[in-house]
C-alpha cells in the first residue's frame, strides 16, 4: 500500500501566516482616514499661508493697493483645499505601498534567517513584536526626509499659483495702483531663480534668465520636478 506524502513544500515566506503578518505590520503604519484628514488640514494651512505671502509681496512690488483685511478669494481657498486633500491622499498611498514593501522584505528575511526551525514565524506574537520595532525604525527614518520633501513641494506649488494669479491680476487690471490706474507691466519681468543649476535639462535652459510678463507661460514651468530649487518670480526690470 502506497504511503501518502504529507510533506508540505510550501515556502513559509509565501504562507497565509506570512501574508497575514505582512498585512498586520503594514496596517500598523498606514494612515487612517482621520490621519489623512488631519494631514490635509496641515497641508492646507501651509499652502494658504504661502499663497497669501507671495500674492501680497507681489502686490507690494508693483505698488498695488490691497485692503488691510485682504484674504485669498473663496475660489482660491477651495482649490487649495482640494489640492491639500489630494496631496494627503497621495502621501497615504505612497506610505502604504512603501510600508507593505518594507514589511514583506522584513518577513521574508526573518523566514530565511529562521528557516531551520519547524515554523520560522513561531511564536507569532514575539515575531510580530520584533518586526514591528524594526519596521518602526525604517518608517521614522524615511519620514524625517519625506516630511521635509512634502513641505517644500506643497509650499512651492502654492507659491507658484499665487505668482500666476498675481501676475495675471496685474496684466488684466485687477490689481491697480492706489489711484485705481492700471500698472505699467513693462517695468517688470519674470525671473527664474536661483541662477545656478545642477545641469538638469528642465532647469538649466531657464535658470538665471528673465522674461517679459507676456511670456507668462514660464510661470507654469517651475518648480520643474520634485525637489526643484527654482521658482519663477516677479521683479522690477531694473533690479533683475
Amino acid at each position: 500500500m502506497a504511503t501518502q506524502d504529507t510533506h508540505d513544500d510550501t515556502d513559509p515566506a509565501d504562507s497565509p501566516q506570512a501574508a497575514a503578518l505582512i498585512a498586520v505590520l503594514a496596517a500598523a503604519f498606514s494612515l487612517s482616514a482621520a490621519a489623512i484628514r488631519n494631514l490635509a488640514t496641515i497641508i492646507y494651512s501651509a499652502r494658504i499661508q504661502a499663497y497669501s505671502q507671495v500674492y501680497q509681496a507681489i502686490a507690494q512690488t508693483v505698488g498695488a493697493s490691497l485692503p488691510a483685511d485682504w484674504v485669498a478669494p473663496d475660489v482660491v481657498l477651495a482649490a487649495q483645499s482640494d489640492a491639500a486633500l489630494a496631496a494627503a491622499q497621495s502621501v497615504a498611498a505612497t506610505l502604504a505601498r512603501d510600508v507593505t514593501a518594507d514589511a514583506t522584505r522584513l518577513v521574508n528575511n526573518w523566514v530565511a534567517t529562521h528557516a531551520a526551525l519547524p515554523d520560522p514565524l513561531a511564536p507569532l506574537a514575539e515575531t510580530q513584536y520584533t518586526l514591528t520595532l524594526q519596521l518602526r525604525i525604517e518608517v521614522v527614518q524615511r519620514g524625517q526626509w519625506k516630511a521635509a520633501q512634502i513641505s517644500l513641494t506643497e509650499v512651492a506649488q502654492a507659491q507658484k499659483v499665487a505668482t500666476q494669479d498675481a501676475v495675471h491680476a496685474v496684466q488684466d487690471g485687477t490689481l491697480t495702483d492706489p489711484s485705481g490706474d492700471t500698472i505699467d507691466v513693462s517695468q517688470y519681468v519674470i525671473a527664474v531663480l536661483p541662477a545656478g543649476s545642477s545641469g538638469d535639462a528642465s532647469c538649466s535652459e531657464y535658470a538665471g534668465n528673465t522674461y517679459p510678463l507676456s511670456d507668462d507661460y514660464i510661470l507654469d514651468l517651475f518648480p520643474a520636478h520634485v525637489g526643484c530649487i527654482h521658482s519663477a518670480i516677479l521683479l522690477l526690470a531694473s533690479e533683475a
